[in-house]
């Protein structure tokens, strides 16, 4: 352990390559900034699953699905892409938790430049709208985030894909 005061001896960075060194008979671990080699996440979402939020629901004709989506993101330390830039990949499994419905798949990958900038390509199989190739811009100002997605779907035309815009306002 080494403190603030300078009471303690001072840590030499050290890199994964090379990460301990001896000092006085002790081994010492200082690997600088050590987030790992590659980044992953990984997610678990139910949607839809809770009670209903009014008090007088008039009949719907297509109630929403319970949903279950699983995920991993994976995000890699690239040496090739300069220090402003950072890559990720996702990939998603959508289900209905009843219904005997067939399960979506979603993939895609992200570039961010300093971590305002985002733009993403991706593929959708079994989706809502069929299955097909998506692309996206993102742009973030502090807590707020614009995206705009499109979908370009096999089983609706080019005209009727649908577009999303996502305003996010983080608290």
């Amino acid at each position: 352990m080494y403190s603030a005061s300078g009471l303690l001896p001072r840590p030499f960075p050290t890199t994964h390559s090379n990460p301990t060194y001896y000092v006085e008979g002790m081994l010492h671990y200082c690997v600088a900034n050590m987030p790992g080699a590659v980044a992953r996440i990984s997610t678990f979402a139910l949607t839809n699953a809770g009670p209903k939020l009014q008090v007088h629901d008039a009949s719907q004709a297509d109630p929403l699905p319970v949903r279950a989506d699983f995920g991993i993101s994976l995000a890699p330390h690239l040496d090739q892409l300069p220090k402003e830039a950072r890559v990720r990949a996702a990939m998603d499994l959508v289900t209905r938790v009843s219904g005997g419905y067939t399960p979506g798949f979603r993939a895609g990958a992200e570039l961010a430049w300093l971590e305002r900038y985002q733009a993403r390509v991706g593929y959708i199989a079994n989706g809502p709208f069929g299955s097909g190739a998506t692309f996206g811009l993102g742009f973030s100002t502090g807590k707020l985030q614009i995206d705009l997605a499109r979908v370009l779907s096999n089983t609706v035309s080019g005209a009727d894909s649908p577009s999303y815009l996502s305003l996010r306002y983080l608290f």
